[in-house]
This record gives C-alpha cells, structure tokens and sequence, in this order.
C-alpha cells in the first residue's frame, strides 16, 4: 500500500468522527426538541375550576336489614363523587347535612362539620373520607319527618354559604318525601317556588351557576332501600324530584346504577373567560392557539377570537371576543 492511501485514510478518521459527532448532536437535539413541546387543553367555561358541593343524605332509622342497598348507595356515592372531583383543576369544597329535622343544616359529622377540599392528599384520601361521613348518616329507611329543603336552605345560610361567582352542585339522595315546613317569612304555601327561589338566590340568582340532582325512587318503580315506605302512596308529593325539575336539573333512580347517569355538562362559571394562564413560559416564536367547537371543526383566532400573550400574567388573552361557550383551545408552544 502506498504511503499516500495509508495517509489519507488517516487523515479521513477525523472527518467520519466528526461527522459522526454531528449526527449524534443533532438527533439528541431532536429529541431534546421534542421532548420539551408543551401542548395545553381548555375548555371554555365548562368544567369549572371552582366548585361548591352541598349533599343532602337521609339519615334517620337503622338500616342493619339492608345492607346491600347501603353498600350499593354508598358505592353509586362514591363513583359520582369521582367525577365531580376529576372536574375541577384547581379547588373545590365538598359539605354533607342529612335529614334530620333537629339538626338545622349542621354540617356532618356532627361535632366537626368537615368541609372536604381537593387539598386534601390524593384522591383515595379524599373518597376515603367521602365515604367515612356518608357511611356514618346514610340510612334510608324512611321515617314522617324528613327535612332536607330546609336544611339545605339552612345550610346554605348559615354553615355552608357558597363563594361568589362559583358553580353550586346540590344532590339529594332519600327514598322518602320532603316535609320541611315552611318559615313563617316564607310569603307562600307551595315549597317547590319557596325552596327553588331560595337556592337560586345562594347563587346571585345565576341559574347557570346550580345544578341540582334528586337521588330517589322512581313512582311506580321498586323499593330497594325501605321495607315500606310510608310516605307513598297518599303522602308522597315527590316535593325532591319537583324542586330539581323547577330548578333544571336531574332526577335518577336510588335502586340503579345513578352515579355514571347523573349528568355534569351545563356548569359553567359566571361568564366565558378570557385569559387562560400556562403552566410554562413559552418561546414567544413557537407559540400557537386553536380552537375548536364540539364537532371539532375549527375557529379563525386572526379575525374571530383574536388574542394576545400576556408576559406578566403568563396567560393567553383573548380580546375583544372571547372563545364561545364549549369550544376547546389549544396552546402549542416551547417552553423557554
């Protein structure tokens, strides 16, 4: 081999590690490239991030011969609980009253009113100490006296009062009828207007902000919790179902299968928003928004819904009109 090849082939080591180097550096750039791509999701003004939640459980005798119905109630409880609390990215507060018409909207437990938040540890913690409380009162066998209008009514004046401009979800679960009777403020005889104007007005009168579900026996289905319930058929006005009917809300059956049936869409906060805040500073060149409505077709954010990235804030704003209700917007950027 002649000294000239040995040479250049020497020479071309350098070059191939080089070039080997290179290729190197720029995949792991790639990679770094894409491993740090932020994608963000909104939805406009539905799953709020605050939410209020007052439970109305029936408490009243002993429901030993029943526990299968307790266990199931509790597990429907539970799985409807979940969901409320997957929806709220950022904080809710969660109280409990019962039927009991000596108690006057006392929060449960009775000595210490606890009132639940997202804060509290992880999601087992917090269904953990859902069912501690609601297996503590819940007892539906049905007895004359149950009060649970006028104890949320209580409740929401006094022990538990809903935070301005929050979403209020109020759900009662009993297999009786109502028989609050009515203050004598109340200025009319019927408790389906008197309860219903009552709890529109712990929400500024805002009916986008209450949702409303009655738990209770379906008229002329079985009885799963009671072995007689003695407030059907004479005395059963179905006053629950009625005040959750007036106010829009949901009616579903105590004996099946309610806690995935229970309907969430319509919360809303006060009015559609306008800044959505990002969870990291972007590079302002890789920043992109889209929106899109519920079909999934998209919206023109150049003329539409312009908007503008706010540095101070770290929030994308739209102005002068904000997303429509529903739509979802997405944010595309490079964290700096």
């Amino acid at each position: 081999m002649k000294k000239t090849q040995v040479v250049a082939r020497w020479l071309a080591l350098p070059i191939l590690f080089v070039c080997a180097m290179m290729v190197l550096v720029n995949c792991s750039n790639k990679e770094n490239f894409a491993s740090k791509n932020t994608t963000q999701f909104f939805v406009q003004s539905f799953n709020p991030p605050f939410l209020d939640v007052l439970w109305m459980v029936d408490d009243r005798t002993d429901l030993s011969y029943y526990a299968s119905t307790r266990n199931q109630v509790i597990s429907q409880a539970q799985t409807f609980f979940t969901r409320l609390d997957a929806m709220t990215t950022s904080d809710y507060r969660m109280a409990i009253i019962d039927g009991d018409s000596s108690q006057s909207g006392t929060l449960e437990p009775h000595g210490t009113g606890t009132i639940l938040t997202k804060g509290l540890a992880s999601i087992a913690t917090r269904v953990s100490a859902f069912t501690s409380i609601i297996g503590e009162i819940i007892d539906l066998n049905t007895a004359s006296q149950m009060t649970g209008l006028e104890n949320a009514r209580l409740a929401l004046n006094s022990t538990f009062v809903p935070r301005t401009g929050v979403p209020l979800v109020m759900v009662f679960i009993t297999d009786s009828d109502d028989h609050s009777q009515l203050p004598a403020s109340a200025g009319t005889a019927d408790p389906i207007s008197y309860y219903s104007q009552a709890y529109l007005a712990a929400v500024g009168n805002n009916p986008k902000l209450l949702q409303v579900f009655s738990v209770n026996y379906v008229q002329g289905g079985t009885h799963c919790a009671s072995q007689a319930n003695i407030d059907q058929p004479s005395d059963y006005n179905n006053n629950f179902d009625k005040v959750s009917t007036a106010l829009s809300g949901q009616n579903v059956d105590l004996c099946g299968s309610w806690g995935n049936a229970i309907s969430l869409n319509g919360l809303k906060l006060t009015t559609p928003q306008t800044t959505f805040a990002l969870s990291s500073t972007p590079q302002i060149s890789t920043l992109t928004v889209s929106i899109f409505d519920t079909q999934g077709n998209s919206y023109d954010t150049v003329t539409a819904y312009p908007y503008t990235y706010s540095a101070s804030t770290n929030s994308i704003v739209f102005s002068p009109n904000p997303p429509p209700d529903g739509t979802t917007i997405q944010v595309d950027y490079l964290p700096q």
